[in-house]
């Protein structure tokens, strides 16, 4: 349906029920998360944490490309020791 034609339903009714089943949503992912143990949640900051560093280093290749290993690992320990 497009954006600017009225719901045949009713006023809002589309609305409301899109509105409905978001707030469903969240509200699984809000259970899933309390109900997620605490070792699982560590190990996934862990991972993203890793993922988050990995990037920034290939982010440092392609803007440095001649940069040796060493001047790359110099430049993410500089970057990761940045306040923020």
């Amino acid at each position: 349906m497009a954006t600017n034609q009225p719901c045949r339903h009713g006023p809002g009714h589309c609305r409301r029920a899109t509105l409905s089943f978001v707030d469903a949503l969240r509200r699984a992912d809000i259970d899933a998360a309390r109900n997620t143990p605490l070792d699982v949640k560590l190990a996934q900051a862990i991972e993203l944490m890793e993922l988050g560093i990995a990037l920034k280093r290939k982010q440092l290749q392609a803007r440095s490309p001649t940069a040796t290993a060493a001047e790359i690992d110099a430049l993410l320990a500089r970057w990761l020791e940045e306040p923020r």
